[in-house]
């Protein structure tokens, strides 16, 4: 899932509803026990042969981000995300960009949930402009994980920060003799609270 940009619920907008096309149904047939007994061993099933290989192909911020990118409607929530995987990439006037364009349809849209996502957008600009980005990254990932109340599976503090890498980054760099020049279970309407898994 994405822990950023911040959110306190589950999602799911990528592909469509976990099928199994062995079997004719549009819905997973659970008349009686043994019937909702053997759909559950079917979708557990379908998640080792479908589901978790999938996640493995994305579980970078490299792969999520074209992933993002593959999608053939950019909308403000697919701006917005696409800019936190760039700040992490340290694509960083990139973001900026899609961060603007977030805000615009953020506002064009005008729905009651869209000031607080273009709040954080703005917030994120500023970030940017005062090179904090990366402590309020962190900041929005540490407040997602205690909103789903994940801390038991992913404890925040055993992860490495991304501010904190960032700053070994730079040491690093500055310590490197220079040679040359530096180079988200039903689908709901988008904004609504519903089920989106990713790690």
């Amino acid at each position: 899932m994405p822990l950023v940009p911040q959110t306190d619920f589950f999602y799911h907008c990528r592909g469509e509803r976990l099928r199994d096309e062995v079997e004719p149904y549009s819905l997973w047939p659970a008349e009686t026990h043994e019937r909702a007994d053997a759909s559950m061993q079917r979708v557990v099933q379908l998640l080792h042969e479908r589901v978790l290989p999938f996640f493995e192909t994305i579980k970078s911020t490299e792969a999520f981000l074209a992933l993002l990118q593959s999608s053939p409607e950019q909308s403000h929530h697919e701006q917005f995300r696409v800019a936190c995987c760039m700040i992490r990439l340290g694509r960083v006037s990139e973001a900026a960009d899609h961060l603007a364009e977030a805000i615009r349809q953020y506002n064009e849209d005008g729905r009651s949930w869209c000031p607080p996502y273009a709040a954080q957008c703005e917030q994120m600009l500023g970030a940017i402009g005062d090179g904090t980005f990366s402590e309020l990254l962190d900041k929005w990932k540490a407040q997602t994980i205690r909103d789903l109340r994940l801390e038991k599976i992913l404890p925040y503090e055993r992860t490495a920060s991304f501010s904190h890498t960032m700053q070994r980054m730079g040491a690093s760099r500055s310590a490197q003799p220079q040679c040359g020049s530096p180079r988200r279970l039903a689908p709901t309407a988008d904004g609504e609270r519903s089920a989106e898994l990713r790690a």
